[in-house]
């Protein structure tokens, strides 16, 4: 599997990437929406794990990009709010995530459905 992780929390984004790597799986991180778009530009990915509160690019939109620019990349939104985040996971899913996670989340249940979605 080939994942983009993107979160502005530099630490938790660098922890999923090493996390994922760990499993055998290629993992690069983007710290914001814009970056992740350059990093998409360049590489194909079979999963993204998108935050939604970021500078410069939130995680809605860019999960809007990311359905529009590559359709077959699943996409997991994830969000640290707790008293908005179920509306916020539900309108990530309305608009193209396939998954959503409440932070903290456990790396095995992240794990769990990032190979769910990719297909193995």
């Amino acid at each position: 599997m080939n994942a983009l992780v993107v979160d502005d929390d530099r630490l938790l984004t660098d922890l999923v990437v090493d996390i994922l790597e760990e499993h055998g799986h290629h993992a690069v991180g983007a710290y914001d929406g814009n970056e992740a778009l350059e990093r998409c530009a360049a590489n194909h990915f079979d999963v993204a794990i998108v935050d939604l509160l970021m500078p410069n690019r939130d995680g809605i939109e860019l999960i809007q990009d990311l359905r529009a620019r590559s359709p077959g990349t699943a996409i997991i939104a994830m969000t640290g709010m707790w008293e908005y985040g179920d509306q916020y996971l539900r309108m990530a899913r309305k608009l193209g995530a396939d998954a959503g996670l409440h932070k903290p989340f456990s790396f095995t249940e992240l794990i769990e459905t990032a190979e769910r979605l990719a297909g193995g």
